[in-house]
């Protein structure tokens, strides 16, 4: 049976946790200020980072160098966008439109 992932999300003031959960990254973008970054312990290179824009969110799901972006309407959509990047659930890439990220 394989190991099940674990992750670790950090926040702009650096906050981290490290027992990640849906209630825990929930209340995560519940108190973000800057941005939510999510990472799978065993994907280097790859994340989804989440900011609140304006009462909505932006979503960015790196791969490496490739970076999409999309908004969301709020926290809860933008959990379970990171929750299926997560998951590898595919739904995030047809729940919302994604465009390439611009370098920044």
């Amino acid at each position: 049976m394989a190991n099940m992932p674990t992750y670790t999300v950090t926040d702009g003031n650096q906050n981290t946790i490290s027992q990640v959960a849906p209630n825990s990254l929930k209340q995560f973008l519940d108190e973000c200020e800057t941005y939510a970054e999510l990472r799978r312990d065993d994907w280097p290179g790859r994340a989804a980072i989440a900011r609140p824009v304006d009462g909505r969110w932006q979503v960015e799901i790196v791969d490496g160098r490739q970076r999409l972006v999309a908004t969301t309407p709020n926290a809860d959509a933008t959990l379970d966008v990171m929750r299926a990047w997560a998951e590898e659930d595919d739904w995030w890439q047809e729940a919302f439109t994604w465009r390439a990220a611009e370098a920044g």
